[in-house]
């Protein structure tokens, strides 16, 4: 906590007379009761921030391993009907052949 009274009680021995000290204090009293940041609030901050990350960073996890998954359904439905494309032609060549012989 800023004690105005020392301060002013600091700067008046340091040289500065009433005016200028009390002046001086009232500025810094002014800038300190704004919007500034405390060690606790960078320290909750910080906590809030990881917390942030470690829950996207699951998230992105999550939604990698999904769109893993979904290729991997896409892949073997396409290996598959390959495959069966292939047995396919196998059975049609060897009935042509199979024609083809006297």
């Amino acid at each position: 906590m800023f004690d105005l009274r020392r301060a002013v009680t600091a700067l008046k021995k340091a040289g500065f007379d009433d005016e200028q000290a009390v002046a001086l204090v009232s500025t810094i009293g002014d800038a300190m009761s704004g919007d500034l940041a405390t060690k606790a609030d960078i320290v909750e901050s910080r906590a809030e921030t990881k917390s942030d990350m470690a829950e996207m960073r699951a998230e992105f996890k999550s939604e990698i391993a999904s769109k893993i998954a979904d290729l991997r359904a896409d892949l073997y439905r396409q290996l598959w009907l390959m495959g069966l494309t292939i047995v396919t032609l196998n059975v049609s060549l060897t009935v042509a052949l199979i024609k083809l012989i006297p």
